[in-house]
């Protein structure tokens, strides 16, 4: 009579495979799905499926778990230990947050939604994930390049798939994740995995990962972001001094040379950059940040103060304008520019000042010592070529895109963060 194991040795790979189905199509959605009908017509048709698309993944992770002989695993070692310990007490300190929260409603439904995406992160652990990683990580680098490629076509005036309205010249600049910045923000975490695959690729995979990166690049110089072109060099950057310092000086230099020459040969890449230099002239510093001074401070009004708790997850919106006005008082200033429409502002514009702010300063503070503890240990381990350089790439970068946006509120840069940090964590606990 054949053990419990040989008779579910051969069921094990089909949910592997259908737990690595449900992150690819995660992952596509992330990038295109979009409703023509709906007034949110980018983020809530990616939160819903993504969110679906990670349930599935996550239940069949855990039936994969339930079906194997090694369920009772030892306990991790201790660094992993202490980053499991940080980022569930921080998460415990979240729901706090939202329980003291004074419309504790509203931040609850916005928990429930974020808990959906947040299965991104033991998907990623997840044996599924290890297995097919090189399949996922080549859906995600296609889904990236077919974004880049039509904003490119979108700048150059060839043809944009969506009809965007708006008075910004980059309004039509988002392919279909919506915003400019969103997909400036997102191509350039990309831009993580894609020089890992350059750098570590053999043959034939690492042309396609050179051609990627090139591309990458270019549609994040497309996107007129400043922040996206700095995430993509801390990202190529990251990548290339884990594998090898003596090509940092000259990828930098090469890097430098393409982001000159493409702000000179597009006319609204030089318009934006006459733009900057003459703010930092007048000492406009407003202008230089495009009003980020206002989120920035409204944000450390509302942790003056919540300290504790904070105003509460998803109400950041809510009390942004008291929040500002409260600042502009303090400081005796009007934290406006004229002519910029967009001065009311749903997000801090750095998700480290948005968590302390929503959830707290003790919760902020856990999260993030989470999150840099597991970078500094996969840096390590990335140098000594014990893992792969793109994952700690990714997460360098998205902690960089962090200080002056939030790729941990947009779709597509959130799944990857978040699978990353999964892989990380499975690194770090010594996993095969």
């Amino acid at each position: 009579m054949p053990n419990r194991r040989d008779a579910e040795a051969p069921r094990s790979p089909v949910i592997d495979r259908a737990a690595a189905a449900g992150v690819v199509l995660a992952v596509v959605v992330s990038w295109f799905a979009v409703d023509p009908r709906s007034v949110d017509a980018f983020d809530a048709p990616k939160l819903l499926l993504c969110g679906f698309a990670l349930a599935w993944a996550a239940a069949a992770t855990f039936l994969a778990r339930l079906g194997r002989s090694d369920a009772l695993r030892p306990p991790p070692p201790g660094t992993a230990r202490i980053v499991a310990g940080l980022a569930a007490a921080g998460a415990a300190a979240v729901i706090l947050s939202a329980a003291a929260s004074a419309r504790p409603a509203v931040s609850i439904g916005h928990l429930r939604t974020a808990a959906l995406l947040l299965l991104a992160l033991p998907v990623g652990a997840s044996r599924a994930v290890r297995r097919h990683r090189r399949g996922i990580t080549g859906v995600y680098l296609v889904s990236a390049g077919a974004s880049a490629v039509l904003v490119l076509l979108a700048l150059l005036g060839v043809w944009t798939p969506v009809a965007v309205i708006g008075s910004f010249r980059r309004v039509g600049l988002g392919a279909l994740i919506g915003n400019a910045g969103h997909l400036g923000i997102s191509l350039a975490i990309a831009v993580a995995p894609a020089a890992a695959l350059a750098l570590e690729g053999k043959g034939r995979a690492r042309a396609a990962g050179s051609a990627l990166l090139a591309l990458l690049l270019a549609g994040v110089v497309a996107t007129q972001t400043l922040t996206a072109v700095v995430v993509a060099l801390a990202a190529a950057l990251s990548a290339v001094l884990l594998r090898s310092r003596k090509l940092a000086a000259p990828t930098l230099g090469a890097v430098a040379v393409c982001l000159a020459a493409a702000t000179l040969a597009l006319p609204p890449l030089r318009f934006r950059a006459k733009q900057t230099i003459r703010a930092v002239q007048e000492r406009d510093w407003n202008r230089v940040l495009t009003a980020r001074a206002a989120p920035w401070l409204a944000a450390t009004e509302m942790i003056r103060r919540h300290p504790a708790f904070g105003v509460g997850p998803g109400r950041f919106h809510a009390e942004f304008i008291p929040a500002r006005l409260d600042a502009e008082r303090r400081y005796h200033r009007r934290l406006v520019l004229r002519g910029f429409v967009s001065n009311s502002f749903s997000r801090a514009h750095n998700d480290y000042l948005d968590s302390a702010a929503s959830a707290g300063l003790p919760a902020a503070a856990l999260l993030v010592a989470a999150y840099f503890l597991l970078v500094a240990r996969l840096v390590r381990k990335a140098a000594r070529r014990e893992t792969s350089c793109g994952p700690p790439a990714a997460l360098i970068a998205g902690g960089v895109g962090a200080l002056a946006w939030f790729p941990f509120q947009v779709p597509a840069s959130l799944l990857w963060l978040l699978v990353s940090a999964g892989i990380g964590y499975r690194d770090l606990r010594g996993e095969p």
